[in-house]
């Protein structure tokens, strides 16, 4: 139920409409991770709701064979080095000719490619917290094998929560990011405090409404899924 109480000022002709709506709370930042390799998962304790830091290891899988392969096309690159410079020492000497050495040229290039590749196939190997989070959601178990694009786990920031609202979206005109809004957290039977953060520009042709997001500070017990309602003031005009 919306609930309306209307202050009239009559030297402004003006009133101010405080109302009330529902507020869910959403974390502003999460990813679902998937694998970037097709390989055993050699290492995964995390389960739902464990807490990470950032830059922690969330998972390493077993690359054995990447590791292989590094070393194998370091080799590669040692050898198109070392051809290389032999060519461009001979050009010196008017014993190699322009052909050879941009022969030469390419394929070292190409060893330093291949390199490159496994290098970075064999950095896939472990994924690390980009931020402090929570595992929402856990869908993989160590010593499973996976291939690409097995999505493994659910990660959210707890400290980056914000409240969605819906609101009518004749009241666009009068709303600001900044303006003043109250939430009340039924679950923690808590009162914030808070501005609009962000007010989202498609309206819903259904309900006729607008998503208005506002900041929720951390450290408050909030978690994603709480909902309450959230009393914002919009000016009216008198006709």
């Amino acid at each position: 139920m919306i609930r309306f109480a209307v202050v009239v000022s009559m030297a402004l002709a003006s009133a101010s409409c405080f109302a009330e709506y529902p507020v869910v709370l959403e974390p502003s930042t999460q990813a679902t991770f998937s694998s970037e390799i097709g390989a055993t998962i050699a290492k995964y304790q995390l389960r739902e709701g464990d807490a990470v830091k950032k830059g922690q290891t969330l998972i390493r899988f077993d690359c054995r064979l990447h590791d292989a392969e590094v070393d194998r096309v370091s080799s590669d690159v040692d050898r198109a080095q070392a051809r290389h410079d032999n060519i461009k020492r001979l050009e010196s000497l008017k014993s190699a000719s322009q052909l050879d050495v941009i022969l030469a040229e390419a394929d070292l290039k190409q060893a330093k490619a291949e390199a490159n590749i496994a290098q970075l196939n064999q950095r896939r190997c472990t994924i690390r917290a980009p931020w402090p989070g929570v595992v929402a959601e856990s869908q993989v178990n160590q010593y499973e094998m996976v291939s690409v694009g097995t999505p493994l786990f659910k990660l959210i920031r707890l400290d980056t929560l914000e409240g969605r609202i819906s609101l009518p979206s004749a009241a666009l005109k009068s709303l600001s990011v900044g303006d003043a809004v109250t939430v009340y957290i039924a679950e923690i039977d808590t009162q914030i405090p808070t501005t609009i953060a962000r007010i989202g520009v498609e309206i819903d042709p259904v309900s006729e409404t607008v998503e208005v997001s506002v900041a929720i500070p951390e450290g408050i017990g909030a978690l994603p899924g709480m909902s309450g309602s959230a009393t914002l003031e919009i000016p009216v005009t008198e006709g």
